[in-house]
């Protein structure tokens, strides 16, 4: 069983530390290697050189020396292409990686997160205004009932998305640009650290110690897209990153959703998502009417109306509205 074990995390390594060559997907990827997993290391010491292959295993070396290595493999598993545990939709995309790392919490239901449900995945900028914050929490409080929430752990709407699930009790992903023992960043460190009713999954490609890089996010995001079969875009500016994921959404047909509010038609907030809305993506905001406009109230500024601000004041103490900023109130009814 242990020999097993460790035979599945060296192969693990060494197909993490492979080098990405588009050639390689353009052929059939990882897909058109023997089913036998232990054919693979001869079959990638051809395709890629015997050299990867022999820095893989030292890479599994290296890992074993760690202190925490029995804790480690006793928390963490690896899904090779091959294998039926393996997400369906991510396995059709044309990159589709050779084998996932999984973290899942100690106590949370045994298998695969994914399996026989469906998905979605919620993205958006880092920077978000707060009606795409609240927007976003209607939206998962909607889906996360019958759907594994799927984002990618950044600040601002990802983090908002897995909150908000993990909140509810429900499954969430966060797909990773870096290793899976070195989530990040720090502030949302409350999110993967069984501090809600909820359950947080962690998955990536890269060894498990590696630390984040910038070229590593364009490889997560379209993991974050193919592991869904729609994909709801909160607020992306023209040069979002969010807007990655979006592109490997519709490349790979998957459903795509925009939220646009006339709250964010200040310039450099929505730029990125409202263009595709205009090419035709759907309209999150027209058709699930996720922030009615007789929810927005504004600060009086007029005449005083003693009735109408101690309503406000009494709503506002009992959490019933928050603040939007500008002077805006949402009621959330």
């Amino acid at each position: 069983m242990e020999s097993g074990q460790n035979f599945r995390l060296e192969l693990a390594c060494i197909v993490s530390v492979l080098p990405y060559r588009r050639g390689f997907f353009r052929r059939g990827g990882f897909r058109t290697l023997d089913s036998n997993l232990e054919n693979w290391p001869k079959q990638l010491a051809y395709i890629f050189g015997p050299q990867w292959i022999e820095k893989g295993r030292q890479t599994f070396r290296d890992l074993k020396k760690l202190g925490s290595f029995q804790k480690l493999i006793s928390c963490i598993s690896v899904h090779f292409i091959q294998e039926a545990s393996y997400p369906d939709q991510l396995l059709h995309i044309f990159d589709a990686p050779g084998v996932l790392w999984l973290l899942s919490p100690e106590n949370s239901q045994p298998g695969v997160p994914w399996k026989d449900r469906s998905s979605m995945a919620v993205v958006g900028t880092r920077s978000p205004e707060r009606v795409s914050l609240l927007a976003t929490e209607k939206l998962v409080r909607i889906a996360g009932k019958h759907s594994l929430i799927v984002s990618g752990l950044a600040r601002g709407v990802d983090a908002c998305a897995h909150r908000a699930c993990l909140e509810m009790g429900g499954s969430t992903v966060a797909v990773l640009g870096a290793g899976v023992l070195k989530a990040g960043p720090e502030e949302n460190s409350h999110l993967w650290n069984n501090n809600y009713p909820g359950e947080m999954h962690l998955v990536s490609e890269f060894l498990p110690g590696l630390q984040a890089r910038s070229y590593h996010f364009p490889r997560r995001n379209r993991i974050i897209a193919g592991l869904s079969g729609s994909i709801a875009l909160m607020q992306a500016p023209q040069n979002s990153g969010a807007l990655i994921s979006a592109s490997f959404a519709l490349e790979e047909g998957r459903d795509l959703m925009v939220f646009d509010h006339p709250l964010l038609q200040k310039p450099g907030a929505n730029e990125g998502a409202r263009k595709l809305l205009q090419q035709g993506a759907y309209d999150l905001q027209q058709d699930l009417n996720l922030i009615p406009a007789d929810s927005i109230h504004r600060l009086p500024d007029g005449p005083a109306d003693p009735d109408h601000e101690l309503w406000l004041h009494k709503k506002l103490q009992a959490g019933e509205m928050r603040p939007l900023g500008q002077g805006l109130l949402f009621l959330d009814s």
